[in-house]
């Protein structure tokens, strides 16, 4: 429902890639096609991304997401962490604390690091949401978030050596996003509201607009406002006397036939 990609199983990259197809449609049926490539980037335990940028951006509906390595641009530092992106979905159901990605530093292969983060959702306002592991590096989400109070934190990764030597990281950004769910019902800016038609009106003329918000996304489809006419009273003198514009919330004459004077 996210648009989050998954590994299922392991695989063999042949010719060091695999390319395959992403479709999305939208609110008004339109489909939407991305290309997606896959490369092969080094024999891990665990799936990892290179990063080399200091901010890690979510991926645009253009994008084509890789793996990257040197050949594309992001160059890895000789002492660069590995950090895998992620997006973190509002109303988790735990258990809590849940691990979230695992922090590592290329100078834990020589010497014993110690990890630690600050920032939003760390050691600042809303405190405590995100830990980490001080030897390990695994960072976790410790409750639920909820996007419409906020959409996303940044936090800073810090790793320094246990030792009395002067051994450490730069700090590096981590953006982590929290992703939609549709728990939001949309609600009328106004109740009622108050339209004015005359009897002679030909079909199709619009008087009136009602408008309702969504507390959820409005990028996705759960924040989009959809509009319909539930039941019309009296019905007379034909039950569906107008119709409404399903995007825009505008109602218009559908039959003819309205006389003041019987209603």
């Amino acid at each position: 429902m996210d648009g989050t990609v998954t590994l299922k199983r392991s695989l063999t990259f042949y010719e060091g890639y695999e390319v395959f197809t992403v479709h999305a449609w939208d609110a008004n049926g339109k489909k939407h096609t991305v290309s997606i490539r896959v490369e092969f980037v080094d024999h891990l335990t665990d799936t990892v991304m290179n990063i080399s940028s200091s901010k890690i951006k979510p991926p645009s509906d253009d994008m084509i997401l890789t793996f990257p390595k040197s050949s594309t641009g992001l160059k890895r530092a000789k002492r660069g962490w590995i950090i895998p992106p992620f997006n973190l979905p509002e109303n988790s159901r735990g258990p809590f604390p849940m691990k979230l990605v695992q922090i590592k530093s290329d100078f834990a292969l020589e010497t014993q690091m110690e990890y630690k983060i600050t920032g939003e959702g760390a050691d600042q306002e809303p405190k405590g949401i995100f830990t980490i592991e001080r030897l390990t590096g695994n960072l976790f989400v410790t409750q639920p978030v909820d996007r419409e109070k906020k959409a996303s934190y940044r936090i800073t990764a810090h790793a320094a050596a246990l030792s009395a030597s002067s051994t450490a990281e730069k700090p590096i950004e981590i953006v982590i996003h929290v992703s939609d769910q549709n728990d939001n019902k949309p609600v009328f800016i106004q109740n009622p509201f108050n339209g004015h038609v005359r009897e002679d009106a030909k079909r199709g003329y619009e008087f009136m607009t009602v408008t309702a918000t969504d507390a959820d996304d409005p990028n996705e489809y759960n924040g989009i406002v959809n509009y319909a006419i539930v039941s019309q009273e009296p019905q007379l003198p034909k039950p569906n006397m107008f119709e409404i514009n399903t995007a825009t919330g505008t109602i218009r004459v559908r039959e003819l036939g309205m006389d003041r004077k019987s209603k």
